[in-house]
């Protein structure tokens, strides 16, 4: 069987990308299981600074992360929303089951949403391709859909996690300030 020029060049590119994804998930690990250990002495600047830093490096590695990668730098974000909650106060959305939980839906969410665009891709590419460049965005092919849809999972679990924080410390504090009390008094 002959492979042509194009065909060669295309292997070479996806394997190069493929090598490039495994170093870096392997050089993220690394650094974020050193830092794992020092996270509990951290004062609130400090873990805002970190918490910055990784933000800045999930966008740069955009979607060229494996998912052992991608659950580790999740464990890291939870790891500095623990230490700020620590040196704030505690609350209910602090304790580790409670913080497993909305791990667990926020993932639900993410993977159904990755599943769901990329189901787009596959079911009419050529429909997504004359939208995309419609749009200005000329030379989208799977492998950049793909990057595209795991940044903004990761966007995804990001948000769901905080609002579904958000909104039970917003109830935790009614019922500590007494507006539920109330109510069920009535």
């Amino acid at each position: 069987m002959k492979i042509t020029k194009r065909q060669l060049k295309r292997i070479i590119k996806e394997e190069k990308s493929r090598i490039l994804r495994e170093e870096s998930s392997a050089a993220v690990e690394k650094v974020i299981s050193s830092i794992e250990p020092s996270m509990e002495d951290m004062s609130k600047p400090e873990l805002e600074l970190l918490s910055r830093q990784l933000d800045d490096l999930i966008m740069k590695l955009g979607g060229s992360v494996n998912e052992s990668t991608r659950t580790a730098l999740r464990r890291i974000k939870r790891l500095i929303k623990e230490g700020k909650q620590k040196i704030l106060g505690e609350s209910v959305v602090d304790e580790t089951d409670f913080e497993d939980n909305i791990q667990r839906a926020t993932t639900i969410v993410a993977d159904l949403f990755y599943e769901k665009m990329m189901q787009l891709w596959d079911d009419d590419p050529d429909a997504q391709i004359e939208w995309l460049e419609s749009q200005d965005m000329v030379g989208v092919n799977r492998m950049v859909w793909e990057e595209a849809v795991t940044y903004a999972t990761q966007e995804i679990d990001s948000a769901v996690g905080n609002a579904i924080a958000d909104a039970v410390q917003v109830v935790e504090d009614g019922i500590v300030d007494g507006r539920y009390v109330e109510a069920a008094l009535r």
